[in-house]
């Protein structure tokens, strides 16, 4: 049987999804070898074309169309949710040139969006996700652009929410926030994208069906180690777009890539993101 890459983050919202992939849970016509990274970097990764299959922010998605094309499975989207700003102290979301702000890497959906909904900060410093909390307490930057399970515990550390980031663009533009995605390397095909979308789905399906069959696994790889945290991450990120992206979250992806093309955010090339 081939063994297929297929890169993605350890966050309990993808562990949780194709965990029954992983450990051989369903039936499948590959098996696949996992490559758990960052956001950050699975973005960096894919913008050199080191994957074959992999998980990116929508963001990055944007910028790498020509060589990858998005499966319609394996997103994750949010309804009135997304990245939060958060700081120490109360902030200006409308004046964020007075600040600097941590985000958790140049290619993710949360800089997009940063910028898009609150403007460009008077510095920006990049960091993987997880060091963004300490980076504020540390008093390294006046707020910090926050994902992942930490949007869920941050409140524990004293910090404050300045703005949900995915509450302001569904607001805006009565959408939900498309976050990140699965994508394929074009030349694998439109009919192989097809068996590998069915076998992704048969592994979420699985782990809807089997819930605490992933538990061990997801608590492993999580950042947080709080069930009732992961949990929540996971009823929130893992949903019926996870399983096949609706035609509302398509219009969603499109919107945020044209709100990016007319910025000179993007180019675009970006709107051409499906076989």
């Amino acid at each position: 049987m081939m063994n297929l890459e297929f890169a993605f983050s350890p966050c309990p919202n993808d562990t949780f999804a194709f965990d029954g992939w992983v450990h051989k849970k369903i039936q499948a016509d590959f098996a696949v070898q996992p490559a758990l990274h960052d956001i950050w970097e699975l973005n960096i990764q894919a913008l050199k074309g080191r994957y074959p299959i992999s998980k990116v922010s929508a963001y990055c998605l944007g910028k790498i169309t020509k060589e990858y094309a998005m499966l319609p499975t394996g997103c994750a989207l949010g309804f009135h949710a997304g990245p939060k700003l958060i700081a120490k102290r109360p902030l200006a979301a409308a004046k964020l040139s007075d600040y600097t702000i941590a985000v958790p890497g140049e290619h993710t959906s949360a800089h997009l969006l940063l910028e898009i909904l609150l403007g460009k900060p008077k510095k920006i410093i990049f960091l993987p996700y997880h060091q963004i909390v300490p980076a504020i307490l540390n008093g390294l930057c006046d707020g910090g652009v926050i994902i992942h399970e930490t949007r869920f515990s941050y409140h524990q550390y004293g910090l404050i929410e300045v703005a949900d980031l995915g509450e302001l663009f569904s607001k805006e533009y009565g959408l939900p926030i498309p976050l990140g995605m699965v994508v394929i390397k074009r030349s694998l095909g439109k009919g192989f994208a097809q068996i590998i979308t069915r076998i992704i789905q048969s592994s979420i399906a699985f782990a809807k069906m089997n819930p605490r069959s992933s538990l061990d696994y997801v608590t492993e790889l999580s950042q947080e180690k709080d069930k009732a945290i992961i949990q929540k991450h996971i009823d929130l990120y893992v949903n019926a777009d996870t399983y096949e992206i609706s035609k509302q979250s398509l219009q969603a992806i499109e919107t945020l890539f044209q709100v990016a093309i007319d910025r000179k955010l993007l180019d675009r090339s970006a709107l051409e993101f499906m076989f």
